[in-house]
């Protein structure tokens, strides 16, 4: 289901001949060749000295002349704990649910050359304990991403595509929804994708810990912006509660060590935790508790993307694509606050109930590394939220303050040139190629299942890269924001560890009731 790509320049063979690799490779071959008995230790010094060499260069340019993949191939290094199923213990595996949004490129397998790395997969590469990264976001196509719920949204379609409702005259009529903008059943939604998560064998070496990223309403809006007002907000609460009932499932599923939801955070364990001889029961571990971390990142306003006004379908009269617009705005405005207090309520959910009370600390039997029962501290609620929008927000604000020769109190206007972009309205690889001057004579691709001319000559000094994604600078730049947004969360927690450290210690008997 996960299916990874990496971009790689246009101009990897002139690169590669610039350096003069080729030729590098092309001597020490022949010379191994000609060398006759010598030929294995002459081969393996070619490979050394080319290890040696591309390992002195910057990782930007082996990526480019060797393919992104080469720098990992470099780094990667067998483990003697990896299992068949090439698991391997410890590490940070980061696992993501959504339906696609702006930093997050159709994926188009065929065309291995151009960008499609999300910021999740940047997030990953920039974590040294991301071990793992795990997608179940579908593809997009022309009609969009998945939705939290496809039922959801279906029974709203159908309620304003009712005969009465269209009867009542064209303002109440919406039967153009269904063809605009169906439910999209072909498209796993939150519920599906979970479910296929917890339906997978868990590895035989859990993780440390997880990260949950939950990628949703970029999509919903686009399609809830041409619900009346007043049903589209409604459909927001629902959404939202929704996503939350799913996090709280993914919660309870971690509890168990047969899941492939299960973190194995105290794998540190050793016989220094088993019972004493006069509590033959389990005895309660003083370690904190191990975290189940949620990373819910904003989505960007959709009527924003080029995408909304170019590719929008104008609904008949009296609807208006302005009022749509104006839904959009609102009904992002809305998701916002309501995620934020929704993930408020999420982490003041009381503890389970142990031994018929509710205690201060509730209790988890575990094992440790020799087989015994000890018990730990529940697993403490963390959500990490990310302004993903604000880059893309004040890089369009930038470069229209610039064009104007004017700057706000915020600065922008005046970032240096190589931070901003060039252009921020036309994207780079559009459905419909427009007669400018940076459209380069490249090969026709795929897009959308559709045929498009070619893409721009400059794609780094395009903002967006098609009508509804960011171009990978954008997308690397996010996803290393994103990075340093966790590592500040972790940091936080460190500094919360070292206070909980130094209170007097806690036994099993003081949470029996």
């Amino acid at each position: 289901m996960l299916a990874k790509h990496h971009f790689q320049s246009y101009r990897t063979e002139g690169l590669i001949d610039g350096l003069g690799l080729k030729t590098l490779f092309a001597f020490f071959s022949a010379k191994a060749i000609r060398g006759g008995p010598r030929l294995l230790p002459q081969l393996a010094i070619c490979v050394v000295i080319l290890i040696i060499l591309t390992r002195l260069l910057p990782n930007h340019f082996t990526d480019i002349a060797f393919g992104s993949n080469y720098t990992k191939m470099l780094k990667w290094r067998p483990s003697a704990d990896n299992h068949e199923d090439g698991s391997a213990p410890g590490g940070l595996r980061i696992v993501v649910f959504g339906g696609g949004d702006i930093a997050s490129p159709n994926k188009m397998p065929g065309n291995p050359e151009l960008p499609d790395q999300s910021w999740t997969e940047i997030l990953c590469e920039q974590l040294e304990t991301c071990s793992s990264h795990l997608s179940y976001m579908p593809q997009t196509d022309i009609q969009g991403g998945s939705v939290i719920s496809k039922a959801l949204y279906g029974m709203a379609l159908d309620k304003v595509v009712s005969s009465p409702n269209a009867s009542q005259g064209p303002g109440y009529d919406y039967r153009w929804m269904q063809e605009q903008y169906p439910v999209p059943s072909h498209l796993p939604d939150l519920e599906e994708q979970v479910n296929t998560f917890l339906a997978t064998p868990p590895p035989s070496h859990p993780p440390k810990e997880t990260l949950w990223v939950f990628n949703f309403g970029y999509w919903d809006i686009w399609r809830m912006a041409s619900l009346p007002s007043e049903l589209a907000m409604d459909m927001i609460e629902v959404q939202v509660n929704h996503l939350f009932e799913q996090i709280e499932l993914l919660y309870q599923k971690a509890r168990s060590e047969d899941s492939i939801a299960y973190s194995d955070w105290y794998n540190v364990l050793d016989d220094s935790t088993a019972p004493d001889s006069e509590n033959s029961t389990a005895v309660f571990l003083d370690v904190p508790a191990e975290p189940f971390r949620i990373f819910i990142a904003s989505p960007f306003d959709v009527s924003l993307a080029p995408g909304f006004e170019t590719l929008r379908f104008k609904p008949p009269h009296p609807h208006s694509r302005a009022e749509e617009m104006r839904n959009a705005v609102r009904l992002t405005d809305r998701w916002e606050k309501l995620t934020t207090e929704m993930i408020d309520a999420w982490l003041a959910t009381p503890d389970p109930v142990v031994n018929g009370t509710r205690s201060e600390v509730a209790l988890l039997e575990k094992r440790d590394a020799s087989g015994n029962a000890v018990l730990v501290p529940n697993a403490r609620r963390e959500a990490i939220t990310h302004d993903t929008p604000k880059y893309i927000r004040e890089s369009l604000v930038d470069r229209q303050l610039r064009n104007a020769e004017i700057q706000d109190s915020n600065g922008l206007g005046t970032r240096p040139i190589d931070e901003g972009y060039l252009d921020v309205s036309e994207p780079c690889m559009p459905r419909d190629v427009p007669s400018n001057t940076t459209t380069a004579a490249h090969p026709k691709r795929t897009l959308y299942n559709q045929m498009v001319d070619g893409i721009c000559s400059l794609p780094n000094e395009h903002l967006f890269w098609t009508e509804f994604t960011v171009g990978q600078r954008a997308v690397n730049d996010i996803g290393k924001s994103a990075a340093s947004r966790f590592n500040l969360h972790v940091q936080r927690g460190v500094q919360w560890l070292k206070k909980w450290q130094e209170l007097p210690p806690l036994t099993a008997r003081e949470f029996s009731g």
